[in-house]
This record gives structure tokens, sequence and C-alpha cells, in this order.
């Protein structure tokens, strides 16, 4: 799936292109045309995406961690908000995945924390 920042648009909001043009979503990521990333790894992405309306257009944002913010502009409302339930719902797997794969030190920890209860 991929959102495109509109041409005329993003030049007038955004006339260096310091903002990315185009987000392409991928099993692993996200790939990034235009801007300062190339790649967005779903690791490096702190909460669900949001779309956010603004007078002419809406634009994706995306919190990465340490506090950093992606954002693309002049998207139309409804593929920005497509594309950020997508993602999100891509972006949950991702965790749930990562989470499963670290089960085995959850329970080992778990156990440990059981064993450190105070006598009664």
């Amino acid at each position: 799936m991929e959102l495109t920042s509109r041409p005329v648009l993003g030049f007038l909001i955004d006339p260096l292109r310091r903002a990315p043009r185009a987000l392409t979503l991928q099993d692993s990521g996200i790939s990034v045309r235009g801007g300062a990333h190339n790649w967005i790894d779903f690791a490096d992405i702190a909460s669900r995406p949001a779309a956010e309306s603004g007078m002419f257009s809406s634009s994706l944002a995306i919190a990465l961690t340490g506090g950093a913010r992606m954002a693309l502009p002049a998207v139309r409302s409804t593929a920005a908000s497509s594309f950020a339930q997508a993602m999100g719902d891509v972006w949950s797997e991702f965790n749930l995945r990562a989470l499963d794969s670290e089960e085995g030190t959850i329970q080992l920890l778990l156990r440990q924390l059981d064993a450190l209860r105070a006598p009664e």
C-alpha cells in the first residue's frame, strides 16, 4: 500500500521538500521516498500513526522512538486514514510477534519474581 503527497499542495506546504513525498507499507517497515529517512523499521515506531486533518489537506503523522516525529503532508484524508489503519494493524502484529519471541524470558522473570515474595 502506498500513500503519496499531492504534488502541488506538497510544494506549497514544503517548498524545500524536506518532508517525505511518499510512504510504502511493506512487511518489515515503511519505505520512504524523499525526506530525511529512506526506511522506517517497525521497531523504530513509538505509537500508532495518526491522520491529521488540515484546512486544505491532511497529513499522516508517525511518532518515532526518541521523541522524533515524521509527517507526510498534503495527502487525501481518506487515503491517510486508510494507510494509518493498515499501518497500525501491521505494526501491532509486528509487536505481538516480538512479544511472543520474548515469552520464555518473560516467564522466567515472572517465576523469579514469584520466588522473591516475602514469607508469610
